[in-house]
């Protein structure tokens, strides 16, 4: 499960990694490699920052194809969990005890949940 086409892109690019992606859109690096891998979906408005910043000469399509993978509902648990985690500390401060709590909660929920693996 991935974009590959977004990956290719950053591949060929001299100039552009995942980092400046991340830094573009105030994210961790972590997360976006959960948003380019698929586990964790991108947003309409990032998507655009992406290709207007980085691929102005791709096309939205191209850069969203999917590779087709699709992740396990217990996979999409646990990088929703992640995913809540990065938005909580979006501003780049450590997580404080309820937010890691929060986080703690849904991986537990994602690993009980009578879903397949």
């Amino acid at each position: 499960m991935a974009l590959n086409n977004l990956k290719a892109e950053i591949a060929r690019s001299k100039y552009v990694t995942q980092k400046d992606i991340a830094d573009l859109l105030k994210m961790t690096l972590s997360n976006v490699n959960k948003k380019i891998n698929e586990f964790v979906p991108f947003t309409t408005d990032e998507i655009k920052m992406i290709r207007n910043e980085f691929f102005p000469d791709q096309s939205l399509d191209y850069l969203l194809e999917s590779d087709g993978d699709v992740p396990t509902q217990r996979e999409l648990l646990h990088n929703y969990a992640e995913a809540i985690g990065n938005a909580l500390t979006k501003d780049g401060t450590e997580p404080d005890a309820e937010a890691d709590d929060i986080v703690k909660l849904f991986h537990d929920c994602a690993d009980v949940a009578q879903i397949g693996n």
